[in-house]
């Protein structure tokens, strides 16, 4: 393994949690009716989101959300450069202007374009590190 962290996704946590509290504080009161698959759909969130591990392994970029219930690998021989970016305010799996983004916390990743011309960002809360062990991964220079 030449580098892997985990991030703990604190504000997805907070903003699925407010409503989810709400859901349950209603029907307790008898104010409202529990919405189920609003329920279940904001729980999962919550399991799935609650954080990501960026590990760089001798072949592989792989990204792993709690526990690898979603995970996916970008082969290192396909990258061919990286930068840090400011992700702006997006969290989870999804396609931005940008690229796909995988992101659980703040406002800071990487971007990696690849020998497609494909591009993706990862959020980190270390996006330096994680560049440039990216760099030294794939054998390139800024």
């Amino acid at each position: 393994m030449r580098y892997s962290h985990t991030q703990t996704g604190y504000p997805a946590l907070v903003g699925l949690l407010i409503p989810l509290i709400f859901f349950i504080h209603s029907y307790l009161k008898g104010r409202l009716g529990i919405d189920w698959p609003m329920v279940l759909i904001l729980l999962l969130a919550m399991i799935l989101f609650v954080s990501l591990t960026v590990s760089i392994t001798l072949t592989h970029l792989e990204l792993r959300y709690w526990m690898g219930f979603i995970t996916l690998r970008f082969p290192l021989s396909e990258i061919v450069s990286c930068r840090v970016v400011n992700t702006g305010w997006a969290w989870g799996i999804h396609i931005t202007k940008n690229g796909w983004l995988y992101n659980v916390s703040g406002f800071r990743g990487v971007e990696i374009v690849t020998n497609k011309g494909k591009t993706y960002q990862v959020g980190s809360d270390e996006p330096e590190k994680l560049a440039d062990a990216l760099r030294e991964a794939c054998g390139f220079t800024a």
